[in-house]
């Protein structure tokens, strides 16, 4: 006879059987919430590790006087920018209140950092300031009175180190970056926290949604002035230890410094002789300026006028071009005919490979390169005897 209990030892009734498999399920989705959680803990890594070798200090001042040139036609603002900033590894800030589809249509040859991004101000009809390592841009107004209010911020950090050594530590630098979606409030909360900063009043920051940013090292002051001037917002800090919210001031006249100014007592001569109503010193490479808000921002352009970009292409060197080929074998023929080398990323191989057709006479080999790149994103500049695309 069959043992029928050998065959079948346990039979499981609709009950057990459903309660197996909702088992099996709270495994298998524990396991996949367990996945997910150190898949994103391993993207928070990635993110805080910079993506770009950002120029600081000497190096950015080097670079920024480099010659760049290109031609952006139909180009979104903040886009642009940010791959300008990226490519050329210079820190670039867009305040909130820019619109990021204002339409850039320019071109520009042999110009400093400081130069095309004081151009394409001009024409978006925006302002520019250095702020640290970081150029900002934004409405013409907050650009004029900036440099004026970061002069007192600095002053009155290193007067707070004196009287409170035991404060948030405000001249510690230290990079800036955050994912696309972020809310500044959640910026200004993670830098309260993390520094120890007493801010009374934090709900005076709006709810705003951010494009994913990143800075280069900038100190704890100036990141708090970056976050919050787009709301037209400031902050005053007590030697108690308390920091407050406030309006942003309305400057009709301050004092301001430009630094890594050759000769700054000569050009500290020149502009007393350009610019009327305001008082300029110079010692060793700083020039400090008094005088209205509208005076002291003439004074900044007409230094930024004066900049002579190194590495320009040599004049003498004209060429007259009909032809149609790919952007690359133009650019090939220039350079051996300039004993020249030509470097580009691999990013630039799909622009470089399309077919153009240009006809030139007896132009500037710039004109000529500038004429080439028309059309894509690229700039170029000249670094000793390399043609660099970026």
């Amino acid at each position: 006879m069959i043992n029928q209990s050998a065959i079948n030892p346990r039979v499981f009734d609709g009950f057990e059987t459903v309660q197996i498999v909702i088992k099996a399920l709270q495994i298998f989705l524990v396991s996949i919430l367990c996945a997910l959680c150190v898949h994103t803990a391993d993207a928070q890594q990635q993110s805080k590790s910079p993506s770009v070798d950002w120029l600081t200090g000497k190096e950015l001042e080097k670079a920024s006087l480099l010659a760049v040139s290109g031609d952006f036609q139909g180009a979104p603002l903040r886009q642009r920018l940010m791959q300008f900033a990226k490519r050329q590894r210079i820190g670039i800030f867009v305040d909130r209140r820019v619109d990021p589809m204002i339409e850039l249509n320019m071109s520009f040859v042999d110009l400093t950092v400081e130069q095309f991004l004081w151009k394409l101000a001009d024409q978006c009809e925006l302002g520019i300031c250095q702020v640290g390592d970081v150029f900002y841009v934004g409405p013409r107004e907050t650009a004029k009175t900036l440099p004026i209010l970061l002069l007192q911020l600095h002053e009155e950090t290193a007067k707070l180190r004196r009287l409170k050594d035991d404060g948030p530590k405000w001249n510690r630098k230290s990079e800036l970056s955050w994912p696309q979606l972020t809310e500044p409030r959640a910026l200004i909360d993670n830098l309260v926290v993390a520094n120890g900063i007493n801010l009374t009043n934090p709900e005076l920051i709006p709810h705003d949604l951010w494009p994913a940013t990143e800075l280069p090292e900038l100190s704890l002051d100036q990141q708090f002035a970056l976050l919050i001037v787009g709301f037209d917002l400031w902050f005053v800090r007590s030697s108690q230890g308390q920091t407050a919210l406030t309006q942003l001031p309305a400057i009709e006249e301050g004092v301001c410094t430009v630094n890594n100014v050759e000769d700054a007592k000569q050009v500290a001569r020149s502009l007393r002789a350009e610019i009327e109503g305001g008082k300029f010193t110079g010692s060793g490479r700083t020039i400090k300026m008094a005088g209205s808000v509208e005076t002291l921002f003439d004074a900044r352009r007409w230094l930024i006028n004066q900049q002579k970009s190194d590495g320009g292409l040599p004049s003498e060197h004209r060429f007259t071009i009909n032809t149609t080929a790919k952007r690359q074998s133009i650019l090939d023929s220039i350079v051996r005919q300039l004993n020249y080398q030509l470097s580009y990323p691999p990013t630039a191989n799909e622009a470089l490979r399309e077919m153009v057709t240009i006809k030139m006479d007896e132009k500037p080999v710039d004109a000529i390169i500038a004429e080439v790149l028309k059309g894509t994103q690229l700039t170029f500049q000249i670094q000793g005897s390399r043609l660099v695309i970026k």
